[in-house]
């Protein structure tokens, strides 16, 4: 709703697993009175026809799909030429995106296994009374429950693959998101001196906060041109 408000969007579309999810952006968008049009589908097969989008906006999501190949060749497909993907995630090496529900400590997976750690995380979940929304297993795509260990390498490995031209690409610090990171003097220090570490190899995974990229589907040429 911000992104059609700010920018003046005539229509937006938007994707989510859950049909809970997209019913409720459908009638938060009609109050807003912004045209959309959600639906509930896998990014893997996104549920639009061959050059129908202009623009896909994505935060926080990649990491959370089956196969980011898969994804990023979808939006290929369904981008008009010369439309763009704007994406921002968190890698897997993120001390501070385990997404466990039981506990905030930061990099708990870079200590266990994500069998242990959904083991641990359905225990909790018992013992508490939640609701059964918990899987009684990893699938084979997750590193973590609902993670698929998406890292830089993996990524940019993902957009070669996938053939897209590159417009930027960068690898944000640890402490580069969130209001303490704007607000908090002792984070932006820690984000200063952390800058350099995202280029060293090695260090560069575990010392990113987010991956942020602007992808574009090769334009058609000029009329005339070959």
């Amino acid at each position: 709703m911000r992104l059609a408000e700010t920018l003046n969007v005539p229509r937006i579309s938007g994707v989510d697993i859950l049909p809970e999810d997209t019913d409720i952006a459908g009638r938060f968008a009609s109050k807003r009175g912004v045209t959309s049009d959600f639906r509930a589908a896998r990014a893997e097969n996104l549920p639009f026809p061959p050059e129908s989008i202009e623009n896909i906006v994505s935060y926080d999501a990649f990491e959370h799909v089956e196969n980011v190949e898969a994804v990023l060749r979808d939006c290929h497909r369904v981008l008009v030429p010369g439309g763009h993907v704007v994406a921002v995630f968190p890698p897997f090496g993120n001390p501070f995106e385990s997404h466990l529900l039981f506990s905030e400590l930061p990099a708990l997976h870079w200590l266990f296994r994500g069998e242990t750690l959904a083991a641990a995380q359905r225990r909790v979940a018992a013992a508490r009374g939640w609701p059964p929304i918990l899987p009684e297993q990893l699938a084979s795509w997750e590193k973590m429950p609902s993670l698929n260990g998406v890292t830089r390498r993996s990524f940019n490995t993902a957009v070669a693959r996938t053939g897209w031209e590159v417009l930027y690409r960068r690898a944000c610090p640890l402490f580069t998101t969130g209001r303490r990171a704007k607000q908090n003097p002792v984070f932006r220090t820690l984000r200063r001196l952390l800058q350099p570490l995202v280029f060293v190899p090695g260090a560069r995974e575990l010392a990113t906060d987010r991956i942020a990229v602007v992808l574009r589907k090769t334009p058609l040429p000029a009329s005339g041109q070959v």
